[in-house]
C-alpha cells in the first residue's frame, strides 16, 4: 500500500460500477452485484458526508472556545492595567495555527482523494479496452476462417 493511502484520514470513495455497453449481456447474479456494490458507494458517500460536516462543526466549535475564554478574561480585567496581552496574543495565535493546519489537511486529504478517483477511472477506461480486446480476439477465434 502506498503511503499517500496509509496517511489518509479516512479509506477512499469506493469505485464507480461500470455501465452496461450495448451488445454485452449481463446475468442476473452480475446485476443484482453491481446493484449491492452501487447501493454500498452510495451509503458509504453518506457517511463521508456527514463525517466531513461533523468535523466542520467540531473545528468552528473548538476554535470558538478560546475566543470565549479570552471574552470572560476581557470582561474581568476591563478598565484595569495589566501585563495580559502577551499571554492573550498567544493564545489566539495558536489557535490560528491549529486551524491553518487544519485548512492545510483538509485540501491535502481532498487533492489525495481527487488524484485517486482521477486514478480510478484511468484504470476503468483501460480495464473496458482489455475487455473489448479480449472479446474481439475470442469473436475472431471462435469465427470459421474461409478456405
Amino acid at each position: 500500500m502506498s503511503n499517500t493511502l496509509r496517511s489518509m484520514p479516512h479509506p477512499p470513495s469506493p469505485r464507480k460500477p461500470e455501465t452496461t455497453r450495448q451488445g454485452t449481456r449481463q446475468s442476473p447474479q452480475q446485476a443484482s452485484h453491481e446493484l449491492k456494490i452501487e447501493e454500498l458507494r452510495l451509503k458509504y458517500q453518506l457517511y463521508a458526508k456527514i463525517n466531513d460536516s461533523g468535523r466542520v462543526v467540531l473545528w468552528i466549535l473548538s476554535s470558538a472556545i478560546p475566543l470565549l475564554v479570552i471574552a470572560q478574561i476581557a470582561e474581568q480585567i476591563a478598565g484595569k492595567e495589566t501585563n495580559l496581552t502577551a499571554s492573550l496574543s498567544v493564545t489566539i495565535s495558536i489557535a490560528i495555527v491549529f486551524s491553518a493546519g487544519w485548512a492545510i489537511t483538509a485540501r491535502r486529504s481532498h487533492e489525495r482523494k481527487r488524484e485517486i478517483d482521477r486514478l480510478r477511472s484511468r484504470n476503468d477506461g483501460l480495464e473496458r479496452i482489455l475487455t473489448q480486446l479480449r472479446l474481439e480476439i475470442a469473436g475472431s477465434s471462435q469465427q470459421p476462417e474461409p478456405a
